[in-house]
């Protein structure tokens, strides 16, 4: 009942509702034709599809994470606002009555904040890398890899407490970190040898 009185804050917040709409239509309508674009074309395709069927995926990936991007940041705003609510004694502090009398209240504040970050960040990792079927270059699965090795340490350190931490997850993370300059180093030098090429 609070998240439909928040989007309904939201949008009379806005003077025009029509423009709104008028932007997801044409996002809807760009998308469609950005997978048109890659699915219509033949195997055996000339220079010049090829980089518009590249660039339509990188527009259609890149829409794909803005969608995940504003669905993690809604999630987070709630549970953010269901937390104060909490705080300030409008929700009980005792998550068993909280259940009894708003189960979807409790659900949210059992939330463990940074497996959902870590889960968004796996699934743009997943839609980077499936961008990179798409593309020429080995260039473009440096970033997505960086963004699971940064997903991956967030699973690892949300997901387990101090008792059972052991030293063979301190490696690992510390294995993981070590990983990102690298690939990011990684990263610039082969952006400068297709420059260079260029």
């Amino acid at each position: 009942m609070l998240a439909i009185v928040a989007i309904i804050w939201f949008c009379r917040r806005f003077k025009n509702l029509a423009k709104i709409f008028y932007v997801v239509k044409g996002g809807f309508s760009d998308a469609c034709a950005e997978l048109a674009i890659i699915f219509s074309s033949s195997k055996n395709t000339d220079e010049g599809t090829l980089e518009n069927i590249s660039r339509a995926a990188n527009h259609f990936q890149f829409r794909l994470q803005k969608l995940i991007f504003l669905g993690l940041i809604f999630i987070l705003c709630l549970k953010g606002f269901f937390e104060i609510l909490q705080s300030v004694g409008i929700f009980s502090q005792n998550l068993y009555e909280l259940r009894s009398s708003h189960a979807y209240v409790a659900n949210f504040l059992e939330m463990k904040t940074l497996v959902y970050v870590a889960a968004a960040l796996a699934i743009s990792c997943g839609i980077q890398l499936a961008y990179m079927l798409i593309t020429d270059g080995p260039d473009e699965a440096v970033e997505p890899l960086m963004l699971g090795i940064a997903s991956t340490i967030l699973l690892i350190l949300s997901d387990s407490n101090a008792q059972n931490w052991t030293s063979d997850r301190s490696f690992a993370v510390i294995m993981l970190v070590v990983c990102i300059p690298i690939l990011f180093a990684c990263s610039r030098w082969m952006e400068r040898v297709r420059k260079d090429k260029k």
